[in-house]
């Protein structure tokens, strides 16, 4: 019995949605308590859980809200970084295709980069 009910929770849809999970409180951290260690510590959490399962998905949301992390820290150099990396690393996701593409040109508008953005 002890051991189904683990098997039951630690499947792979159960630890995507733990990652969704942790997602949910590094964009917390980020955006709303402005904690921004917090949220590094949840998208790390993420980013393990992600690359142990190999779910791309997850790993496409840590670069983009580490993203966010630097762009909150106005380093937009590294922001913008990452978004591209985002970027590039997507394939069907077009979401994370669209929020990583906002958040590059964002940064490009910042840096008054209008003719590239």
């Amino acid at each position: 019995q002890l051991i189904k009910l683990i098997n039951k929770y630690n499947n792979t849809e159960y630890l995507k949605g733990k990652i969704r999970l942790l997602q949910r409180a590094a964009i917390i951290f980020c955006y709303y308590s402005v904690k921004l260690d917090s949220s590094i510590y949840y998208l790390n959490k993420m980013r393990n859980l992600s690359e142990k399962i190999n779910y791309n998905k997850g790993k496409l949301w840590y670069y983009l809200i580490l993203g966010n992390v630097y762009y909150v820290q106005t380093d937009l150099d590294k922001a913008g970084e990452l978004y591209w990396e985002t970027y590039t690393r997507t394939e069907q996701d077009s979401i994370v295709m669209a929020d990583a593409l906002a958040g590059y040109a964002d940064v490009l508008m910042q840096q008054n980069r209008f003719d590239s953005s």
